[in-house]
């Protein structure tokens, strides 16, 4: 009986890792994604993605997708995070990650994949869909 409740509890142990590998790390991504977009410093956004990120998106595509979403929305103030899901493959561990976000002008939810390298976090994605425009910010945006 003591032997299958030591080998329940290793099962149970070993099948928590991960469960929260790599949060820590991709919280403070996320963070940093923000300051940047915040400074419209959409350059080095472009240089966290790594090179299957470069390759499926242009620096002007990014640069003109992070310049919509700060004119509709403005600065990110603050952020929920929502989801989170973490899995090892043959190309390596990716996480992905999503946020209620909230803007000075309205909400979006925010998801982020990220891939690991060496210990080395890279962004493979980012997608936000817009779920509130402020009234006032209905009232100043022009598309």
């Amino acid at each position: 009986m003591l032997r299958y409740i030591l080998t329940l509890l290793i099962v149970l142990n070993l099948s928590a890792c991960g469960f929260s590998e790599g949060m820590d790390e991709t919280n403070a991504m996320v963070d940093h994604f923000h300051e940047l977009t915040n400074k419209q410093d959409h350059q080095a956004v472009y240089n966290m993605g790594n090179a299957a990120f470069k390759a499926a998106v242009s620096y002007e595509i990014l640069d003109n997708l992070l310049k919509l979403r700060h004119d509709n929305l403005g600065k990110s103030l603050a952020k929920t995070r929502t989801g989170y899901k973490f899995a090892t493959g043959l190309s390596g561990k990716t996480i992905t990650v999503s946020f209620a976000t909230e803007f000075q002008l309205g909400n979006a939810a925010e998801t982020f994949n990220f891939t690991v390298k060496d210990n080395q976090y890279y962004l493979l994605g980012y997608n936000f869909k817009v779920t509130n425009i402020n009234k006032k910010a209905s009232e100043t945006v022009t598309v």
